[in-house]
């Protein structure tokens, strides 16, 4: 329960707040702090929850308590602090504002001026051409299988630690959240190469990372999935392979989740409510099927999971690579595009403006060219 609304509002969150405040220069290093959520989480919880669990003074309710009460305080100071564009924050500079908007859509920057004089008109969201574009469905495959392995991590990993490797419950606690503590490294690392590596490609750069981070977890996966089947089953060598698997899981950051952000430019806020979606559903499904397929919690059942995982994770990879385009789609520029050909053009000492076009997306003239 206290996962579920966490998982639901980070997603969100990418959507609606990275196509606004993300500059374009560092959109990798900006996605790597705003998920790192994903990492905070468990090394806070994790450990806490250990500790409450094996005290006799307090409990595991206590740690209920505790989590909620802070994240009602952060929440509070978000909700402070937080503008839904750059432009109607009053602590932002022109110089940071120009930062944020440079190389971005005309219409991103223009949507942000209509928020501020308060007459935003809603854009209409092109659903047809989203499901029909191969991209978005390989966005949103690699995206599912890749939730379907972090929800093993994320939801089993202290049981995988403790009923089928041995662990006590209070070490495993801390053994659960090392993992998560070299993932929110690596990642950082990841963010920062991603963003000053100009000489290659966006693309290349997505695909990349998306190969790196996906691949790598599914090969984690098949080791712990055959070194059991061969009488391999050391604990310390499975918890090096399952922390492995954990960092490069974070990479996804600056790979598919970057990718997705990019190729839906304003509608982003659209494909990562989807994605939020198919990651409730992965949720409500996942424990169905590892409780399936480990009655017993032995090594052996849990070999037998990570390998659908592996094959699961090869596949929505692939795909997404051989699909994946980082350019904003067709879909995300047709009213603007509409609503220029339907409008005249007048030419001022070598300056194209549109006047009309202008006064409706809340430029000035002399910035349309």
């Amino acid at each position: 329960s206290f996962y579920f609304p966490n998982f639901l509002n980070k997603k969100l969150f990418l959507g609606s707040i990275s196509s606004n405040w993300s500059p374009l220069a560092n959109s990798g290093m900006f996605l790597v702090v705003l998920t790192s959520a994903f990492q905070l989480g468990p090394i806070t919880a994790m450990p806490l929850s250990a500790e409450f669990c094996s005290s006799e003074m307090f409990g595991w309710p206590a740690v209920y308590y505790l989590l909620g009460t802070i994240s009602l305080i952060v929440f509070t100071i978000f909700y402070w602090i937080y503008r839904d564009s750059p432009r109607e924050h009053e602590f932002l500079s022109s110089r940071e504002l120009s930062f944020i908007e440079h190389g971005k859509p005309l219409k991103d920057i223009s949507d942000g001026r209509k928020k501020r004089h308060g007459n935003e008109q809603k854009q209409e969201v092109p659903y047809m051409a989203i499901l029909k574009d191969t991209v978005f469905w390989g966005v949103f495959l690699c995206t599912g299988t890749g939730n379907l392995a972090f929800q093993v991590f994320w939801q089993f990993g202290p049981i995988y630690l403790n009923k089928a490797l041995g662990m006590e419950v209070a070490k495993t606690g801390i053994a659960s959240a090392l993992p998560f503590v070299l993932s929110l490294i690596g990642k950082n690392v990841a963010g920062q190469a991603s963003d000053r590596l100009t000489s290659v490609s966006e693309k290349a750069k997505v695909i990349f990372f998306a190969s790196i981070s996906q691949y790598l977890m599914g090969a984690c996966f098949l080791a712990m999935s055959l070194f059991p089947k061969f009488g391999i089953v050391n604990v310390t060598l499975m918890q090096c392979i399952f922390t492995a698997a954990t960092v490069f899981s974070g990479l996804n950051t600056v790979g598919v989740i970057k990718g997705t952000q990019l190729m839906s430019g304003q509608f982003a806020h659209v494909i990562f409510s989807w994605t939020t979606i198919q990651l409730s559903a992965i949720m409500l499904i996942i424990p169905m099927i590892i409780n399936f397929l480990t009655p017993t919690n032995a090594v052996e059942e849990w070999a037998d999971v990570f390998l659908l995982f592996t094959a699961l994770v090869f596949i929505g990879t692939t795909y997404f690579n051989y699909v994946i385009e980082v350019e904003p789609r067709e879909w995300t520029e047709t009213e603007l595009q509409s609503a220029k050909s339907s409008l005249s053009t007048t030419t001022v000492h070598g300056t194209t403006i549109c006047a009309e076009e202008g006064k409706k997306l809340g430029l000035d003239v002399l910035q349309i060219r």
